[in-house]
């Protein structure tokens, strides 16, 4: 079968809403119109309006394998908050999935009812055929609960259809871009930092936990790897609240300003005279063990203390209703008790016996 015949293939199968696979009835049809009603546009101009997504640090998981296979197993708790990014064409509706091209979004298409999803946004694509930049424009589309019945667009159906939400945004066309504007690096690095940023601002504003990424742009569009991922990198460390991952002067490599339970990690600290007085977020469950023990770092390098009382609140009430210790800093550092403070403003010691902790 041609690339151009799984594509008719793929479209019949959506319209049937169903499938048989080792002598069993798939079904997806409610799910699969549930996609498409549930489809819409971002504009430049509502995605502007967005803040800083806020919540728990990230975690980032570098990992080898297609789009739809990594897809597959993220979905497979059965979680609704999983979303991945579609290196999408920005004039036409799953770029060449139709005349059978080969590319990501083609293959997502071939493998998902994507394709459907993509016709409900005719703005997207009718504003960047408008336009003659190569960067095209910052418009998104969003489909949630994507019905997937392959990982590979030539492959086996699958014998349990899995659903992931969709982020659908151009990356630069950056080969051709900069043959045409050599001394444009500059605008076609903020462009890719700014189309980053604005897939983690729709990830958020739909609530989605767990986002596949990938080497946007690297591909067909000739782009530079290093530029893909450290735009990338730069985005997460810009937009995550509590400021806690750094990159390194080059940045090629991102590290936790805080919060490492590797022992070899160097996080350039020095020692620092505290305040008098720091604090530190707790719950409940682990008062009897702190009031027997004090703080233990335990797994990770330090203890992690906060200059002032609301953000301790914070930081306890990721884990239930958060009780606050009043830490005598100023006190241990009388009695060489060694504190740093770390690039976004956590202070950090090695431990805080009993006897220098305020119980409330």
């Amino acid at each position: 079968m041609t690339l151009k015949e799984a594509a008719a293939t793929v479209l019949r199968l959506i319209d049937t809403g169903e499938y048989q696979s080792d002598g069993q009835t798939v079904r997806f049809e409610v799910e699969q119109a549930n996609a498409v009603n549930g489809t819409r546009l971002y504009t430049p101009d509502q995605l502007a309006l967005f803040g800083t997504p806020s919540g728990s640090p990230p975690t980032i998981r570098v990992t080898d394998g297609t789009t739809q296979t990594i897809a597959q197993e993220m979905a497979s708790t059965g979680e609704r908050s999983v979303g991945l990014l579609n290196f999408a064409s920005a004039r036409n509706p799953g770029g060449g999935f139709l005349k059978g091209a080969k590319a990501q979004e083609e293959d997502l298409c071939r493998c998902s009812g994507l394709y459907p999803c993509l016709l409900q946004c005719n703005e997207y694509y009718e504003t960047n055929r408008n336009q003659s930049s190569l960067l095209y424009t910052d418009y998104a589309i969003f489909s949630p609960q994507v019905p997937f019945f392959k990982t590979h667009g030539t492959g086996e159906l699958l014998s349990k259809s899995f659903f992931v939400s969709v982020i659908a945004a151009p990356a630069p066309n950056s080969g051709p871009f900069l043959r045409e504007r050599p001394d444009a690096v500059e605008e076609l690095q903020q462009t890719f930092l700014r189309r980053w940023r604005n897939v983690l601002r729709i990830a958020g504003d739909q609530g989605i936990t767990r986002l596949l990424l990938g080497a946007w742009g690297c591909g067909a569009f000739g782009g530079d790897p290093v530029m893909a991922s450290t735009t990338a990198k730069h985005d997460v460390v810009a937009t995550n609240d509590k400021q806690r991952f750094a990159l390194s002067e080059d940045g090629l490599r991102i590290r936790a300003n805080q919060g490492h339970s590797v022992a070899d990690v160097d996080l350039n600290l020095q020692a620092t005279k505290p305040p008098e007085l720091l604090y530190h977020g707790t719950v409940a469950p682990f008062i009897d063990s702190i009031c027997q023990q004090g703080l233990r770092k335990r797994s990770r390098n330090h203890v992690h203390l906060s200059a002032d009382e609301s953000t301790a609140v914070k930081v306890a009430q990721r884990r239930g209703k958060p009780i606050v210790l009043i830490i005598e800093a100023g006190k241990m550092e009388h009695l060489d008790h060694n504190f740093f403070l770390s690039a976004n403003g956590v202070w950090l010691t090695n431990e805080v016996p009993t006897e220098f902790i305020c119980f409330e």
